[in-house]
């Protein structure tokens, strides 16, 4: 499993990150391991993601608590 890392800055625009959280849906909904494991990883209640899928909003609470916000 790739570890993934993300710069300490946000990127430019909110539209950077909403691309960023859709990666990581496809990623996820293709089966892609790393994108499964950030998921567990990063999103409060890793639970609801077994089975059901990764929405839009559960990808982009993921990515925002992998650039170090709370909610």
């Amino acid at each position: 499993m790739a570890t993934h890392s993300f710069p300490q800055s946000l990127p430019a625009s909110l539209s950077q990150l909403k691309l960023q959280a859709k990666e990581l849906r496809a990623s996820y909904q293709d089966g892609n391991e790393d994108a499964r494991a950030r998921s567990q990883a990063s999103h409060p209640k890793p639970g609801k993601l077994n089975g059901e899928g990764l929405s839009q909003a559960d990808a982009l609470l993921v990515i925002a608590r992998e650039y170090g916000f709370s909610n």
